[in-house]
C-alpha cells in the first residue's frame, strides 16, 4: 500500500499533465492547476475526467480492502498478535524488544525537543 496515490489528469486550460492525490478526487469536485493556477472542475461529462474519477474509486477501494486486511491481521488471535501476510504469530520476545526501542525512540525525541532550535 503506498503512502499517498496519485492520478495524472491534463489541465483542460493549460493542458499540462496534473499529478492529482486520489483521495481528493471526487465528482463535482475542483482542484487548483499547480501550473497555471485555475481550476480543474471534476465534471463528469468530460471522457478523461470521467475515466479518472473511475480509477481513483477504484484506488480508494483497493486501499480500503488493503487496510482492512492489515487491520485484520493485526487484531488479537488468542492473546497472540498475527504478523501481515501470515498465520505465524508474533513471538512473545519480539514484545519486549519492540517496547525498548520504543522507549529509546521517546528518549531521543524528548531530546531533540528539548534541544535549542536552530
Amino acid at each position: 500500500m503506498s503512502a499517498t496515490p496519485f492520478l495524472s489528469l491534463s489541465c483542460p486550460h493549460c493542458l499540462t499533465r496534473v499529478n492529482l492525490p486520489v483521495r481528493r478526487l471526487r465528482p463535482g469536485g475542483c482542484l487548483p492547476c499547480p501550473d497555471c493556477a485555475s481550476a480543474i472542475f471534476l465534471d463528469e461529462q468530460d471522457p478523461e475526467i470521467a475515466q479518472a474519477l473511475v480509477e481513483a474509486r477504484q484506488m480508494r477501494a483497493e486501499r480500503r480492502r488493503e487496510r482492512n486486511a492489515l487491520r485484520d491481521a493485526w487484531r488479537d488471535q488468542g492473546d497472540r498478535w498475527r504478523l501481515p501476510g501470515g498465520d505465524r504469530p508474533m513471538p512473545d520476545a519480539d514484545i519486549p524488544d519492540l517496547l525498548a526501542g520504543l522507549d529509546r525512540l521517546m528518549g531521543r525525541l524528548d531530546q531533540l525537543l528539548a534541544s535549542p532550535s536552530r
